[in-house]
This record gives C-alpha cells, sequence and structure tokens, in this order.
C-alpha cells in the first residue's frame, strides 16, 4: 500500500508494509520515473531484509556492550565500546542504503521506467537540500560524520550514474508531462503551518505578529520563531516569544541576559517605547539585544556578529523596529504555496518566470531546485514548469 502523508517535507518511509510519501516529495519530483527510483529505494529496503538485518545488528552490539560492562566493571571502557558500536552501526545503515539504491534502481528499470530517473532524483534532493546554503551564500561542507546513518547524496549520485549506464535507455518526456499534471495545484506548505516566510519577511498569523531581516539576511524557520543568516554565514539574527510574565519589565529581563552572556551592556529605550536594547561584547560575538512588546506580547531580537561590521548597529535598530502586528501587505502573503504548472511562453532564463511567481528573493534558486534546473540553463517556449502560486484566499 501506498499512502501520500500531509507533509511539506522531503521524505518517503517503508512501516509495516505501508510505503508513506510526503506531499514535499511529490512536488519535488518532475516525472514518473523519478517518483518511481524514490518508491523503488524503499522497496530495495525490503527486498534485501534490511530491517531484520538491522535489529540483528543492533541486538549484537547491545549484547557485545554489556558483556564488556559485565566483564571488565570499568566505565570509560564501556563508554568506549558504547562509541565503537555507535560508528559501526552507522557504516553498517550507510551500505544498507547504498545496497538500497542498487536493489531499487534494477527494479525501477526493470519495471519499464527511465533508468536515469535515479540519478535525477538524486540530483533534485541534493541541490534543494543545499538550498538554503546557497541563497546565503553560505561554504558547503563534504564532510561526513562517522555517525551518519546515510552516506553522502554526492556519492550516491556517482554510484547510480555507474549502475544506470549499464541499463536500456528509455524515454522520460511523457512520463514528465502526466507527472506534472497530476501534480499541479499541489499544496507545497504544511497544511497546519500559521507562520510564513515570504522574502525577508517573517509573519506569524497566529500569534499576530511580523518582523523583516535586514538587507542581505535571508531567514529560515526556527522552532520558536525565526533566523536569519547574512554576510555569508557571520552575522545572524533569532527572534522568538518570550513567556507572558516578561512583558511587565523587558529592562529587567534585558539586564538579566546581559549578565548570563558574561558582558554589561548599557540599556537604551526603543522607540516608541516598546521596550529596551543593549549592546553585549563577548570575546566571541558582538551582539545586540531588544526586549520588546508587540500587541501586548514580549519578544526577544538577538542580532550577533563574530567581527563587528559598519552597518550592524543600523541593521538592528531597523529589524527592531519592524516588529509589528502583520499589516494588510503581509496578511495578503501570509498564505501557503501551491504547485503550478505553467507552459513558457517563449525563451528565457528562469528569472523571467521566478518574477512572475511571486515567490520573493529567494524564488530564483527555489524555482531552479524545483524544476531539476541549473542557473546556465534555458527555458524553450512550450517547456513545463513547476512555478508558486499562492493557494487560495
Amino acid at each position: 500500500d501506498v499512502a501520500i502523508l500531509d507533509s511539506a517535507s522531503y521524505n518517503a518511509v517503508l512501516q509495516n508494509n505501508r510505503l508513506y510519501v510526503t506531499r514535499g516529495m511529490l512536488a519535488l519530483m518532475n516525472d514518473r520515473s523519478e517518483m518511481a527510483a524514490i518508491l523503488a529505494h524503499e522497496i530495495g529496503h525490503v527486498q534485501a531484509r534490511h530491517a531484520r538485518r538491522r535489529i540483528a545488528a543492533r541486538n549484537q552490539a547491545l549484547a557485545s556492550t554489556i558483556d564488556i560492562a559485565q566483564t571488565f566493571r570499568d566505565p570509560e571502557l564501556t563508554r568506549q565500546a558504547i562509541d565503537i558500536q555507535k560508528r559501526s552501526l552507522a557504516a553498517f545503515s550507510r551500505e544498507q542504503e547504498h545496497e538500497a539504491d542498487l536493489f531499487g534502481n534494477a527494479l525501477m528499470a526493470k519495471a519499464g521506467f527511465d533508468p536515469s530517473g535515479a540519478v535525477r532524483s538524486l540530483v533534485i534532493h541534493e541541490r534543494m537540500k543545499g538550498l538554503f546554503g546557497r541563497i546565503a551564500g553560505l561554504r558547503t561542507r563534504r564532510q561526513t560524520s562517522v555517525l551518519a546513518t546515510h552516506p553522502p547524496t554526492p556519492e550516491r549520485i556517482a554510484k547510480a550514474r555507474r549502475q544506470v549506464a549499464g541499463f536500456a535507455k528509455r524515454p522520460s518526456a511523457a512520463g514528465r508531462n502526466s507527472y506534472l499534471a497530476a501534480i499541479d495545484g499541489l499544496r507545497f506548505s504544511n497544511a497546519a503551518s500559521t507562520s510564513y516566510i515570504r522574502g525577508r519577511n517573517f509573519i506569524h498569523a497566529e500569534r499576530n505578529v511580523a518582523i523583516t531581516m535586514p538587507p542581505g539576511f535571508v531567514p529560515v524557520g526556527a522552532r520558536s520563531g525565526v533566523l536569519g543568516v547574512g554576510r555569508s554565514g557571520k552575522a545572524f539574527v533569532i527572534f522568538s516569544a518570550l513567556k507572558p510574565q516578561y512583558g511587565s519589565d523587558p529592562q529587567g529581563v534585558l539586564r538579566k541576559i546581559a549578565m548570563r552572556l558574561g558582558g554589561s551592556g548599557r540599556l537604551e529605550p526603543l522607540p516608541g517605547g516598546q521596550g529596551a536594547m543593549a549592546k553585549v561584547s563577548t570575546p566571541k560575538f558582538e551582539r545586540r539585544i531588544a526586549i520588546l512588546v508587540s500587541a501586548g506580547k514580549p519578544y526577544s531580537v538577538m542580532m550577533f556578529t563574530r567581527n563587528h561590521y559598519p552597518g550592524l548597529d543600523t541593521d538592528f535598530r531597523g529589524l527592531a523596529a519592524s516588529v509589528r502586528q502583520p499589516t494588510t501587505r503581509d496578511r495578503a502573503i501570509a498564505r501557503p504555496w501551491k504547485i503550478a504548472i505553467i507552459r513558457a511562453t517563449g525563451p528565457g532564463t528562469i528569472a523571467r518566470y521566478a518574477a512572475s511567481s511571486g515567490s520573493g528573493a529567494t524564488g530564483e534558486q527555489l524555482l531552479l531546485a524545483l524544476n531539476g534546473l541549473r542557473s546556465t540553463s534555458q527555458v524553450r517556449a512550450g517547456m513545463r514548469l513547476k512555478v508558486l502560486e499562492f493557494a487560495g484566499p
């Protein structure tokens, strides 16, 4: 059985004979062969009996660790044994992922799908995974942790290319057209979400608050609010809600935070009397902190940088001043996206269509990733493209 999960994340998993695929994964793929590769990978885990082998490996690791602990009764030796077993199980899991690729790629090719879809699906996933880093100007690191349960995607891509080179080639144009028609209108955000990132704006509809990142900062959702990254990962913004009791004394809260950070900062009132701000200098970071109240609710705004830059104070004051109750424009863009399939009316670059989709400053990179294209790719007249539109009023 296959079930679609109402989630915007990019994932697929097989449990208890049911294969779960998220809406986000459906939106990310571009044709039937790419989607078939995702399903076949999960079925490959079943063919190789990975779940049973993983349980056996864990039980063996646990028995080995208990045996060492009871024999030597040495806490440090036991800790080392646990660490070795964790590394061993992670390596075992990475091997299983490669094996599932091997089984899955052969399976989808045998079933009549374009075998190169296996490579394309991995390339698209890798580009989407690194999307935020590219937009924020962050340097990507290729080093993989010894505790990682999945191998690096570029390594999987290289192996998939070598494997599918021996399979018979099959056209995928028809599979692309029918697949894109099937996902036309698919929602591209979580159904239960009440917060939205649109360009440099973060709007939280339920809390009735919004904030705008300084120029050059890219926001990303965080558990308690929003995180902004700027200056190629050398400056950061954190905006989050505080517990209600902090609202009565923002200056007192600010003093405590400054003391906890190991610095002493002079408190300054914010314009409009809605709170206070402080500058805190520590050996590692230069920080700016504000505690303020919007619509009767307290919030903290923190900006910190490893290297002081001339516009820091200007950026921070603008950031703190931007905290507001959502405006009419905020509410107009605080809506979920949906996938819309359009036909290109003429030749050009993806930037032309990103601007018309209303997806903000990140639109070009997002649409490149969604469509499996590169910045050098040319759009041809009549070409079907995935763009983003607002889903309903």
